[in-house]
């Protein structure tokens, strides 16, 4: 059986200077009613290894809340 969940993907972009990188802010609704905070102004790296374990963390919890 497949399990699937859908998001709606929120990022913000802070311009960096000569001190610092460019930062992200991420947050996802998931299935339209609930709203994920993922990470607040991290660099692109940080920012899409925590949207990489938000995403694997929420296929679990779906995957056991249907089962």
């Amino acid at each position: 059986m497949t399990i699937s969940s859908e998001f709606s993907l929120h990022i913000h972009k802070s311009l960096g200077n000569a001190q610092g990188p460019d930062l992200y802010t991420i947050a996802l609704w998931q299935e339209l009613s609930v709203l994920r905070g993922i990470c607040y102004s991290q660099p692109i790296d940080d920012a899409l290894a925590a949207l990489r374990r938000a995403l694997e963390e929420a296929g679990k919890v779906a995957e056991v809340e249907r089962h």
